[in-house]
């Protein structure tokens, strides 16, 4: 059926629509997938009728599958996720169980840097058109590993503590 739905497919087209309902679709397409080399990944959707599924009427899901992994969520989910955002904003959870990204290290940012070296005159012998994304990815990931900000951490923390100590007195004055 897939070879088939493949065949039948101009180059143009860059989704191909196959209903496998309930055949163990991820597992199949997961081979598919390590066997052919122009496909990265496979993205499952699904829609539940009502005579399908859950009492109340609603679900379907997403299951995206790659060579290497299989990932799903429920609209359930991903309604809750959503609503946890309209709630608690960005973060989508309650007030005190927040996790705040401090600093976030782009690979975008570290390719505009390259480009800066470069016109002020980078490093001699380097030449910073030869890097490549992979390069930049790399690099990153040494980067994070041998970095350690426990130090910042801690002065980071305290400084948001005092700022929440002065926001609830303003509030009680």
């Amino acid at each position: 059926m897939a070879r088939d739905k493949l065949d039948a497919a101009g180059p143009e087209e860059v989704e191909i629509e196959i209903d496998l309902s309930d055949l163990g679709d991820a597992t199949i397409f997961q081979a598919i997938v390590r066997r052919c080399d122009q496909l990265d990944h496979v993205t499952i959707t699904s829609g539940w009728t009502c005579s399908k599924m859950r009492p109340d009427g609603f679900g379907g899901g997403v299951t995206v599958v790659t060579a290497d992994h299989i990932l799903s969520s429920s609209t359930s989910e991903m309604e809750y996720r959503l609503l946890d955002r309209c709630e608690y904003g960005e973060l989508g959870c309650a007030p005190g169980h927040g996790s705040h990204v401090l600093l976030r290290l782009d690979e975008a940012d570290v390719r505009q840097e390259i480009i800066t070296m470069a016109e002020v005159g980078s490093p001699a012998g380097a030449d910073p058109s030869a890097v490549t994304g992979e390069d930049i990815r790399m690099a990153c990931l040494k980067a994070v590993e041998a970095t350690d900000l426990a130090v910042q951490h801690e002065a980071i923390a305290a400084i948001a503590a005092r700022a929440a100590i002065a926001i609830a007195g303003q509030r009680s004055a």
